[in-house]
């Protein structure tokens, strides 16, 4: 891993544009603000900031301040085609978990990864596609017969991550329940709203 390099935001004048690390599609720093810490992160679906580590009561720290940033363009439709596509294909051994992951190829395209399922009800085994970074935006796995959750195994696989996260359970049924999160890295997540990307 790369390390993260740390940036103090000025105290006059404007804060330079977080670049793509070299051979990715992704841009990580840490912003130390007025506030406290902060990571910026940045792919070609994402810009944000995340407040990491707030300064202490009281002592605003010598730099700058630091509005928050919060760009989030994902392509509905194909998400949308995505998870359809997958449910189809999970619903062919439905007692079983299976996973995939899709990485966004256009503004409104996404090329889906292997598809891969478990022998058994047990926990299927991530193996990531050899894609640069920032070009994964969607990992989807199923619970098979069970409902749809994170588990402390999805919470461990998804730390560090940068992506959306979706989980279908009750894959038999006409309509499977479906959630969603958006993994900031770092342990941070925030919930989605999964119902507008299934139609039954």
């Amino acid at each position: 891993m790369l390390p993260i390099p740390v940036v103090g935001v000025p105290l006059i004048g404007a804060l330079e544009p977080l670049e793509f690390t070299a051979g990715t599609l992704m841009g990580v720093r840490y912003l130390l603000a007025n506030n406290g810490l902060w990571r910026e992160i940045r792919t070609p679906w994402l810009h944000a900031t995340v407040h990491d580590l707030p300064s202490p009561p009281k002592k605003p720290l010598p730099f700058g301040a630091l509005p928050p940033i919060f760009s989030l363009q994902l392509p509905r439709e194909a998400i949308q085609t995505a998870i359809a596509s997958f449910v189809r294909l999970a619903r062919q051994d439905s007692a079983c978990e299976s996973r995939q992951d899709f990485r966004l190829s256009s503004p409104d395209t996404l090329e889906p990864g292997r598809f891969e399922g478990s022998s058994s009800q047990a926990t299927v085994t991530h193996a990531y596609d050899d894609w640069k970074r920032g070009e994964w935006l969607l990992d989807i796995h199923s619970h098979g017969h069970d409902r749809a959750f994170f588990s402390s195994t999805d919470n461990q696989d998804d730390n560090h991550d940068i992506k959306l996260a979706v989980v279908v359970g009750l894959v038999q049924q006409v309509a499977p329940e479906i959630v969603a999160r958006l993994c900031l890295g770092q342990g941070r997540y925030l919930d989605v709203d999964a119902s507008r990307w299934w139609t039954s």
